[in-house]
């Protein structure tokens, strides 16, 4: 299978159903949706025999966007994560380790403050 390239995935056009496009082997992926949203997605096992995962990496949007993740950038994303992986930190570096918001009250506030307050014209 062919890697990507950048104009490859500027390129990809939504259809009627989401679609996956991979980067080789390593289980990097990239998901188009219907509305032409692209999604960065690692398909892994955490250990042998155990059922798939994935996790989301980011978007690939367009350039200059906060939420923009490159192709470069997310090779590099699942390089630390297949690190992680060996190490038997995958848990901790996905979410669920020190500093991940335990209650939906905690996401709700880490949410507000991260993402609202910013755009506020009267923060509080």
């Amino acid at each position: 299978m062919e890697p990507l390239t950048t104009k490859r995935i500027e390129n990809l056009r939504p259809k009627a159903g989401a679609y996956e496009v991979s980067d080789g082997s390593s289980g990097l992926r990239l998901r188009v949706t219907p509305a032409g949203r692209k999604v960065w997605r690692w398909h892994y096992r955490p250990a042998p025999g155990a059922p798939q995962k994935v996790a989301t990496l980011g978007y690939f949007t367009r350039e200059g966007d906060p939420e923009h993740i490159g192709l470069s950038a997310a090779r590099n994303k699942l390089d630390e994560l297949q690190g992680a992986r060996r190490e038997n930190r995958l848990s901790e570096v996905l979410g669920g380790g020190p500093g991940a918001p335990g209650t939906v009250r905690e996401l709700a506030e880490r949410f507000y403050r991260l993402r609202i307050l910013p755009h506020r014209n009267r923060p509080e």
